[in-house]
């Protein structure tokens, strides 16, 4: 009684900007100092200090539509290097992404 449908590139922009704030978020630690701030506490960072997002390496599992647009906007926008893994990727869109490191899973 359930219907299933498959809708290719539905929401990937949607998705794309999702991921880059979790992505964002966690190498910025965001969550846990807005709780901190929340509580009247002003934290300094105690762990190890986030690296520059812009000396990173994204990594992809599927490049499909949403990970297009991931690529877009981290190398795009933050000279992020992009390696991904995605055995269904056509040798068109490898051509058309020449900066994107196609990498075997393992």
């Amino acid at each position: 009684g359930k219907i299933v449908l498959n809708l290719p590139g539905f929401c990937a922009k949607e998705l794309a900007d999702l991921a880059t704030a979790m992505i964002l978020g966690l190498i910025r630690n965001t969550a846990y100092y807005d709780r901190e701030i929340r509580k009247g506490k002003w934290p300094k960072c105690q762990y190890l200090l986030p690296g520059d997002v812009r000396q990173m390496t994204l990594g992809l599992y599927g490049f499909g539509a949403a990970g297009r647009y991931l690529h877009d906007i981290f190398h795009g926008g933050f000279g992020t290097k992009v390696i991904a893994c995605d055995p269904y990727v056509t040798e068109d869109v490898k051509r058309r992404y020449p900066d994107v490191e196609f990498v075997e899973f393992n």
